[in-house]
């Protein structure tokens, strides 16, 4: 199931809520960090108690036993024995975890995903996270145009590269990806109120008023 598709079956749910169900198993960047490395911590005891298995936690923080692919906890030379796309995966769940604590491993994590899947759009749209988190703008624009390469349906990546765009100060190409991104998606209210701030940058008060009380608006009727 692509991206998009999944956004579709949000609904109004908020974009952040996406990010958790895009990124992989784990709901951990609102946690804090501590948790986030008890979380690593827990995942190579699990191993070493039970080398068939692994513990990861879901999105609840609530402890639960998975498949063989966990077997490759906190040892990534494991992964070699594994199907590619199994251990990409892996890779990417343990990604999503270092985003909060450590987010140079996490990009290294995701570059391995990559390798051993080269299609992989969840590692990309994690990739595009992390880079955000880092500021990373010119990087996160890579990684948004290789998500649209391989799912040119995609909604949310838009949004993504327009908010780059801003960073790189290049503000007309943030509204043309508003627009693309609101025109898939009408209810997308951060598309709505991100173009407001470029229309703003752009010294267009009028459609920048206009697309702020739209995003609010939006914005209210989600929660």
């Amino acid at each position: 199931m692509t991206i998009n598709r999944k956004m579709s079956r949000l609904g109004s749910l908020k974009l952040r809520t996406a990010h958790l169900m895009y990124g992989g198993f784990f709901a951990v960047s609102s946690a804090s960090a501590s948790l986030a490395q008890d979380q690593i911590t827990n995942w190579g005891d699990g191993a070493e108690r039970d080398p068939k298995y692994n513990i990861q936690l879901d999105g609840e923080g609530k402890i639960q036993k998975l498949g063989e692919y966990q077997q490759l906890h906190m040892d990534p030379i494991k992964s070699k024995s594994l199907d590619p796309k199994v251990a990409a995966k892996a890779y990417n769940n343990r990604a999503w975890i270092f985003r909060s604590t450590d987010r140079t491993r996490a990009l290294a994590d995701l570059d391995k995903a990559i390798e051993l899947d080269p299609n992989y759009v969840r590692a990309y749209y994690n990739r595009v996270l992390t880079y955000t988190d880092l500021g990373d703008w010119r990087n996160v624009v890579k990684a948004c145009d290789k998500m649209i390469e391989l799912d040119p349906g995609c909604v949310v990546v838009y949004y993504h590269r327009a908010v780059a765009y801003g960073g790189l100060k290049q503000w007309q190409k943030a509204v043309d990806d508003c627009t693309t991104a609101i025109e898939r998606n009408p209810r997308l209210a951060t598309a709505y109120s991100y173009r407001g701030l470029a229309y703003e940058r752009l010294g267009k008060s009028d459609l920048a008023r206009q697309d702020r009380e739209k995003g609010n608006l939006l914005g209210r009727t989600e929660q």
